[in-house]
């Protein structure tokens, strides 16, 4: 059975469906044949091991663009993103239908006890196992074509393959300040669903972080439910 509960609304309301908001088809490196060894990293400064960790400082760019839109300051670390962001979007109440669900078939979605559903973002399904007392599987599609599948237990614990999937998190370059927005859960969804990506390598995130206008981190895959739970404690 598939899901067409309207959660964020897709391309009607969030916005993060539309043709607009949906970085294009990047190929990886081996297929681009960038090899210059003097090209600067797109990951320097980006990969964040620990998102979860009171280390885990953001780059600049993220930290600036984070403060602009939610209109706030002292975001420093992943963690203080996430806790601004459920402060000022969700106030710590989002529920499986406030998920930017999609109304057919798309490359993002969770089966949570036989029931399967899509979303116009990768993430939603995650959170999807977040909001589950379940284990639920995920499956999802890189920007370079590269099918990316998980499970996440019903304790939590998520597996990967590839095992060294990446994802990215990161935000509009020219956001709108959030209070300017009618909706602002669809206003998150617009900002942030089509830089949330998950991708089979590091290299991959790095050679699409450097086609997107957006302000980006990458962390492991198997992060991502621990991140789920930074937004949604």
């Amino acid at each position: 059975m598939t899901s067409n509960s309207n959660g964020c609304g897709g391309t009607e309301r969030c916005g993060c469906g539309t043709e607009a908001n949906q970085p294009a088809h990047v190929e990886s490196n081996a297929e681009a044949g960038d090899g210059d060894p003097s090209s600067p990293d797109p990951i320097d400064g980006r990969w964040i091991d620990d998102p979860a960790s009171a280390d885990s400082t953001l780059p600049d760019d993220v930290r600036a663009a984070m403060e602009r839109w939610l209109e706030t300051d002292g975001i420093e670390t992943v963690a203080d993103c996430f806790a601004a962001i459920r402060r000022r979007v969700g106030n710590g109440s989002l529920a499986v239908a406030d998920l930017c669900h999609a109304d057919g078939e798309t490359d993002h979605r969770g089966v949570l006890e036989g029931e399967t559903y899509h979303f116009r973002c990768f993430y939603d399904a995650v959170l999807l196992a977040e909001l589950g007392d379940s284990p639920v599987t995920i499956r999802t599609v890189a920007p370079d074509g590269t099918e990316i599948t998980g499970r996440v237990s019903d304790a939590g614990e998520p597996t990967v393959e590839p095992a060294g999937a990446t994802m990215s998190f990161g935000i509009a370059a020219d956001a709108n300040p959030l209070s300017t927005a009618d909706r602002r859960l669809g206003a998150a969804y617009e900002a942030i669903c089509p830089f949330v990506r998950a991708f089979p390598d590091r290299a991959s995130y790095g050679t699409w972080a450097a086609t997107v206008p957006a302000a980006t981190i990458a962390t492991p895959l198997a992060d991502a439910t621990e991140l789920a739970g930074l937004l949604l404690e």
